[in-house]
């Protein structure tokens, strides 16, 4: 996977040392990071607007009402998956339900939550509070307190969305801006990790290891032998032909096993049929036992 990158041009503004360099803005829209400006990108819409005011305090933050009114249409085109890991994202911040939250509210959220460095979350704040287009609501207390809606952190996500193939890379993401939403996402993700370095563990440790890209049938079983992975030889050639590269050569693609491993969804391998019985005379056997037992 190649992240995608976004190129966000800031809007004219005086000369401050608190205000960024009057440059491009790339962000990885993986992992949200600052990265090399002369890296390839889509450019969003030009009136996409991104005042930078880093370090100055909560309550001088311009924030323009009308700076991105393009950041809050076609939410509805995301996926219910990635919406609904949108919907338990901003539930972390946004505790009380109300629908909308302050800016201190998403700093402190960021602050508490995310495993972004400190650039990274300030560039997320910024994003959301100005590029969304929140604007200044009723004083409190002698501060403008600036409210962000979900439709606003929405439109945000729908954006980083855009060049982010896979469902699960876009929950990913999310859980790096903002933390995992259950115990049970935290120890999935160690699974997922764990399973990765004993794979390339069994990978490397096997003979003749060579290149990881991909592997003959020896070698796959050889490399999950070696750790211990005893397996007959009919699944291990089973789960060798529903990864099998298209080079071809009958190896196995080392790519496909990783997100095989971090998949939920289980892999379309047929059963063998039985005797010639097709699955449907199978099911059609399992349905008369079932009333014979009645």
């Amino acid at each position: 996977r190649s992240p995608g990158a976004f190129r966000l041009f800031g809007a004219s503004q005086p000369s401050s040392p608190m205000n960024m360099p009057q440059q491009p803005l790339v962000l990885d829209s993986w992992k949200h990071r600052a990265v090399d400006a002369s890296a390839g990108g889509g450019v969003l819409p030009s009136d996409l607007t991104c005042t930078q005011h880093f370090g100055a305090p909560a309550a001088s933050r311009d924030l323009g009402a009308g700076a991105a009114p393009h950041a809050q249409k076609s939410v509805g085109l995301l996926s219910a998956r990635r919406m609904e890991a949108i919907k338990k994202s901003y539930r972390r911040i946004d505790t009380a339900g109300q629908g909308w939250v302050t800016v201190d509210d998403l700093e402190k959220g960021l602050h508490r939550l995310s495993r972004l460095s400190t650039v990274e979350k300030t560039q997320v704040l910024h994003m959301l509070a100005d590029g969304a287009g929140a604007h200044p609501s009723s004083p409190s207390n002698g501060r403008w307190m600036p409210r962000v809606s979900f439709a606003m952190f929405a439109g945000y996500y729908h954006f980083l969305s855009g060049t982010i193939e896979r469902d699960q890379d876009f929950e990913e993401l999310m859980q790096s801006h903002w933390g995992f939403f259950e115990v049970s996402d935290i120890l999935d993700d160690m699974k997922n990790n764990l399973a990765m370095v004993g794979l390339a563990c069994a990978l490397r440790s096997s003979p003749g290891a060579g290149s990881l890209d991909s592997v003959s049938f020896e070698k796959f079983r050889g490399a999950m032998a070696s750790v211990g992975m005893i397996y007959s030889e009919d699944d291990f050639r089973r789960v060798f032909a529903a990864l099998v590269a298209n080079d071809g050569q009958g190896t196995l693609e080392v790519r496909r096993l990783q997100e095989s491993l971090m998949s939920v969804s289980r892999l379309p391998v047929p059963m063998p049929q039985l005797g010639g019985m097709s699955s449907g005379a199978i099911d059609a056997g399992i349905g008369h036992m079932g009333e014979g037992a009645r």
